[in-house]
């Protein structure tokens, strides 16, 4: 009998993949990979909204404790759905009344803390979060191209991106290159990938933004004969990138 369809093998083979994934379950639930994974973010966070805290002019202490708020923004639908797993809170329970007085609260911390005009221009950044986050992927390339984008001149153009979106069609989910393990990673062609939904974001181990948020044809008229040759080049390498992208979710099946 061959030694492949021997049930007893199989049966072992089937034992020890369990294991393993058991293993995994375990280690991506341990206290060190939760700490991990906070720190990771907290670095993505401030990537994401570095261009902001420059902005504003905070000192560290409270540019750390508006980091802090927004983790624990984050992070709030999830520590809320676990205490509901563990029946710490009623599963029947209004639980988006809860989210909204959370979030309203966290709200008010970070007004007290910036005070009206430093609020104000904070929303204002995160209501076009999209389109800054793009922005600062771009200051990224140019950088690396050798020719850096100024944040007076990024501010044009997150409002050109947000302005000039693009189709909700070109927003599907995508599949984007990663850096590290997590939950959603294919590989394929020696290439680690995540699926990321419409406007999601993440920072890799290099400390570079990807976002799933597609620069628009009338986007790139408009933002063209704001930058340098160099800096041109950075954003015709940023649009191949998202095509990229685009092609490969396609032929992995996503965003059909």
């Amino acid at each position: 009998m061959s030694s492949r369809k021997d049930p007893r093998l199989q049966e072992q083979i089937w034992s020890t993949a369990s294991e393993e994934d058991s293993q995994k379950e375990l280690l991506a639930k341990s206290t060190e990979a939760k700490q991990l994974r906070f720190a990771r973010e907290k670095v993505a966070t401030f990537v994401a909204y570095e261009r902001l805290l420059a902005k504003l002019q905070l000192n560290q202490a409270d540019q750390e404790k508006l980091l802090d708020l927004l983790m624990d923004k984050l992070y709030m639908r999830e520590d809320l759905n676990e205490l509901m797993v563990h029946r710490q809170i009623p599963k029947g329970g209004d639980w988006r009344k809860d989210i909204k007085n959370l979030e309203q609260a966290l709200d008010g911390e970070m007004q007290s803390l910036l005070g009206p005009e430093k609020y104000a221009a904070f929303r204002g950044y995160e209501q076009k979060l999209p389109s800054n986050l793009l922005t600062t992927q771009l200051q990224q390339l140019c950088v690396i191209s050798g020719d850096s984008l100024n944040d007076g001149k990024a501010d044009e153009i997150a409002e050109i991106f947000a302005t000039y979106p693009a189709d909700a069609e070109a927003r599907h989910p995508a599949m984007l290159p990663i850096a590290y393990p997590d939950k959603g990673q294919i590989r394929t062609s020696n290439l680690n990938l995540k699926v990321l939904g419409k406007d999601a974001w993440f920072v890799d181990l290099n400390g570079m933004l990807s976002v799933n948020y597609p620069v628009s044809e009338n986007a790139r008229i408009r933002t063209i004969s704001l930058l340098s040759p160099k800096q041109q080049s950075a954003l015709y390498a940023l649009i191949d990138k998202q095509q990229s992208e685009r092609t490969t979710a396609a032929r992995l099946g996503y965003g059909q």
